[in-house]
């Protein structure tokens, strides 16, 4: 509701764009894009307890939601990130968001994976609390579930009327500042600039590092994270190390062996 006082002028509508989480529950989605950014050391927190995990290889995920009610403000669909590890094991978030994307287990790399339907399932963070509005401030990712047969050729129908181009499966070395922009901040901050919990070991010197670097000195609050910032999963917690996330295969990390939890004939 709007404040009934007189500002003795004229008073504009803010800029920018309210950007919504999903509501809790399941949304049809499509994978929009898949972005490497290097061999990441992660940093496991939990109460006191910190304890260092083994780098592997990282991608962060975008989906893009296709319900009719997945709207921001604006009219633009709901597209949410998140990071993904890449381990094989029967717990790890990779082999659950690769039994949603290919079943049958006939795709040859993340390039198959981009606009693939799928069924996300989201859940409120009930610690976060609530908006003004009863909304949920964050709503974390919490699976992927395959989308077959009349299902999927619904989502398809939609996702291709909605005339959106998906960022894709980019390679870290081809990252862009178009790319970074679509990212949110507080990504950014732990993933590329290891400002939070954890250490990016391939930023460091890269031509990624540079764009950012030189964005910041054009506008030095570029992609930095504020306070009540919304995002949908919390870093340096076991929820976002233990579920989910070119052009190319895994970019190795500059100067470093693969990690050692890699399949050296997977191609991703």
């Amino acid at each position: 509701m709007a404040r009934d006082f007189d500002y003795g002028a004229e008073v504009a509508v803010g800029g920018g764009v309210n950007y919504k989480n999903p509501t809790p529950g399941a949304h049809d989605t499509v994978i929009t894009a898949i972005v490497h950014i290097g061999s990441f050391a992660d940093l496991f927190v939990k109460g006191n307890k910190r304890e260092p995990k083994p780098p592997c290889n990282y991608v962060l995920v975008q989906s893009t939601l296709m319900g009719p009610d997945d709207k921001n403000e604006d009219g633009s669909p709901i597209q949410k990130w998140k990071a993904m590890p890449l381990k094989h094991g029967d717990r790890a978030g990779l082999t659950a968001f690769m039994a949603a994307m290919d079943p049958a287990e006939v795709m040859k790399g993340f390039n198959d994976v981009i606009g693939v339907p799928v069924t996300t399932t989201w859940k409120e963070n009930q610690d976060k609390g609530k908006n003004e509005d009863g909304t949920w401030k964050a709503v974390n990712l919490t699976g992927y579930t395959n989308a077959a047969g009349r299902l999927a050729d619904l989502i398809r129908v939609d996702f291709q009327a909605s005339g959106i181009t998906p960022i894709g499966h980019v390679a870290f070395k081809d990252i862009t500042l178009e790319i970074l922009e679509d990212i949110p901040a507080y990504l950014i901050s732990q993933y590329f600039l290891s400002e939070g919990n954890g250490d990016n070991l391939t930023n460091a010197g890269s031509p990624v590092e540079a764009i950012i670097n030189a964005k910041r000195v054009e506008d030095p609050e570029w992609k930095t994270k504020k306070d009540g910032d919304s995002n949908s999963e919390e870093p340096g917690t076991e929820q976002r190390a233990g579920s989910t996330a070119g052009t190319q295969a895994i970019p190795e990390a500059a100067n470093q062996a693969p990690p050692p939890d890699m399949e050296a004939d997977k191609e991703f």
